[in-house]
């Protein structure tokens, strides 16, 4: 899944507990949506997909998106817009564990086998399809108006 739908699935959940028990429930989120069918290329090796011009692109969108969000909460002025940005961060930092496999995968063109979180992380990911890019769309319309709704 998108880092901008696990950063909106979190700031949600940050604005409807409101409690800090919302932070550690944002992050198990990661792997909920994760496991959902979501956009992906399995056909093509991680070293392909991450060494690909649309893969560096995404990412930047996907960063851009997660910092106009947290412009958002902070204009936007909503009781608990603090707790929903940590939340939106904690459901979104699970990926930041993959940092040594787009690193290697880009810089030595070898797969990473990683951790045990971090296989787990990969393994969950079991519905990465090309056509998941319309859940992911739907997922993060859905968002936007159920946080537009919220704050």
């Amino acid at each position: 899944m998108r880092a901008i739908n696990h950063a909106l699935t979190g700031s949600i959940i940050g604005f409807t507990i409101v409690s800090p028990i919302a932070i550690p429930i944002a992050f198990a989120s990661h792997f909920i949506l994760d496991s959902l069918p979501h956009y992906g290329d399995r056909s093509r090796s991680e070293v392909e997909v991450h060494n690909s011009k649309e893969f560096k692109v995404l990412l930047v969108i996907d960063a851009i998106l997660c910092g106009l969000l947290v412009i958002v909460l902070g204009i936007s002025g909503a009781d608990n817009w603090q707790l929903a940005g940590l939340c939106a961060f904690a459901a979104a930092s699970p990926d930041l564990f993959s940092i040594p496999r787009f690193k290697r995968s880009i810089t030595e063109k070898k797969e990473y086998v990683g951790n045990a979180f971090q296989r787990f992380h990969k393994k969950i990911q079991w519905g990465e399809k090309p056509w998941g890019k319309y859940v992911e769309f739907f997922w993060f319309s859905a968002s936007v108006v159920i946080l537009a709704i919220i704050i």
